[in-house]
């Protein structure tokens, strides 16, 4: 005769689209309580935890203005340009000058390296130069100032007066990071995964059986009864 082992049906125990439905209604509260709580987890680490980042960027465009038109083998090398000055950028004779320029934030030319970053776009003469730092007037300041020597290192060593600053730095009025909404979106989802997936476990290891189809589907006997709940007078 089979031995029936219903402590042991936890390994084998499936859970219906309908058991699903019930567990989740049965504890919303349960998951929307838990996604309030790491949402505002979230926004307490993107708020007082993480360090601010702020970043300024200046835009400066390549062209040869001296020119009443421009043909497209002029336009082509103004955008080639673009790509031999983003690599100027960061050279330590355009980073000397804009050091010497910032001497209030006592920062070095391998400081500089490490918080100008550029950018440009394909098939562009606009080059966007960008400082990031922790503090918001030094990041503006420094945009400005690496922008600034990079004009005139242009102009005095290579004879250009091709670079016009069509955008200045200003002071940013928020952090570029930590997104505020962004962490407190990652808590939220967190928090709702991470509580139901907790329900779901509870649910697969449990040996609480909740109808006669699972006794059947698993062990292939009879259904003879069931035993109501006590009523009491």
């Amino acid at each position: 005769m089979e031995k029936l082992d219903f402590l042991n049906t936890k390994s084998e125990r499936k859970i219906s689209l309908a058991r699903f439905a019930h567990l989740f209604f049965s504890h919303l509260y349960f998951l929307i309580l838990w996604s309030i709580l790491l949402g505002g987890v979230g926004f307490a680490l993107a708020k007082y935890a993480v360090k601010p980042v702020y970043t300024a960027s200046s835009q400066v465009v390549v062209n040869q203005h001296s020119k009443n038109t421009q043909s497209f083998n002029d336009q082509q090398a103004d955008v080639q340009m673009v790509n031999t000055y983003k690599n100027l950028v960061n050279s330590p004779s355009v980073l000397q000058e804009a050091s010497y320029n910032l001497k209030q934030y006592h920062l070095s030319v391998s400081d500089l390296q490490n918080l100008v970053k550029t950018q440009t776009e394909q098939n562009s003469q606009v080059l966007i130069i960008k400082a990031v730092t922790y503090n918001p007037n030094e990041s503006a300041a420094i945009a400005n100032a690496v922008t600034n020597a990079l004009k005139a290192k242009v102009n005095q060593k290579m004879h250009l007066d091709n670079i016009i600053i069509i955008s200045r730095a200003h002071v940013p009025n928020g952090a570029s990071f930590p997104n505020l909404l962004l962490f407190s979106l990652v808590g939220v989802v967190i928090g709702f995964l991470g509580s139901l997936i907790y329900l779901l476990i509870q649910e697969i290891s449990s040996n609480i059986i909740y109808d006669r189809e699972f006794v059947e589907s698993k062990y292939n006997i009879p259904y003879l009864g069931s035993i109501g709940k006590p009523h009491y007078d």
